[in-house]
């Protein structure tokens, strides 16, 4: 089994999603959600922030975990979202970045991103609650 951590940036409602560059091993051309794998002895905050600075050129300011995944192939995910970060994000390790409004606009084959949209909009909902 291995380890990742994934990392949502929400912007006026919008999510920020990347199409994989086609050369990559996993999910070669898929529109998803940011991240990548969590090293040994690396906490997965610690995964977060280095990925996010990695794959988008940012820095993380403010998070909140989502929970932790499973994938259907085993793997363990870590998924965070991100609400306020520095810089501009910058498609550094993918094709391009999307800013996203619909769990539609992923690839289609990738319910497991799908699954974490509809959860991120849940949070953002429980949110928007609390700031009330």
């Amino acid at each position: 089994m291995k380890q990742f951590v994934i990392g949502v940036l929400s912007r006026g409602g919008h999510l920020l999603a990347e199409r994989r560059k086609r050369n990559k091993e996993y999910a070669p051309g898929c529109i998803i959600f940011p991240g990548g794998h969590i090293e040994a002895g690396e906490l997965p905050h610690d995964a977060l922030v280095r990925e996010m600075k990695e794959e988008l050129n940012i820095k993380v300011l403010e998070d909140r975990l989502l929970g932790t995944f499973a994938h259907s192939n085993g793997d363990s995910v870590e998924v965070y979202l991100v609400l306020r970060w520095e810089g501009e994000p910058e498609a550094r390790e993918a094709d391009e970045l999307l800013w996203i409004t619909s769990e539609e606009e992923l690839s289609p084959e990738r319910e497991f991103d799908k699954r974490i949209f509809r959860k991120v909009r849940l949070l953002e909902a429980d949110l928007q609650l609390h700031n009330a």
